[in-house]
């Protein structure tokens, strides 16, 4: 891969820069266009953990709330989010089949 392999963008939840990949559109990042200003209208599922440390949840809850096209799961589980491994299969499965609907 030519140039960065990594953007850095402003969180909104830690309140500092942070890498991100470059699948993040370079577009967005010419524009000073994060991923918290990001206009998502897509159904979005959040699974975060309730005791992770890297991430507070509480930036999520922020970004979730009054959002009807945003579902936030929260487990009680870190950044890693390894304990939650089944049940984050399980959210998935669902929320993917509410939009794939009857097979």
């Amino acid at each position: 891969m030519h140039g960065p392999r990594w953007l850095y963008l402003h969180g909104f939840a830690s309140g500092r820069d942070s890498a991100k990949g470059v699948a993040l559109s370079r577009h967005y990042q010419a524009r000073g266009v994060t991923l918290e200003r990001l206009d998502l209208r897509v159904p979005t599922l959040i699974v975060h953990g309730r005791d992770d440390t890297t991430v507070p949840i509480d930036g999520s809850r922020r970004w979730a709330a009054g959002k009807r096209h945003v579902r936030l799961v929260e487990v009680d589980d870190g950044h890693e989010l390894t304990v939650s491994l089944p049940r984050i299969a399980a959210e998935a499965d669902a929320h993917l089949a509410t939009l794939l609907g009857p097979q």
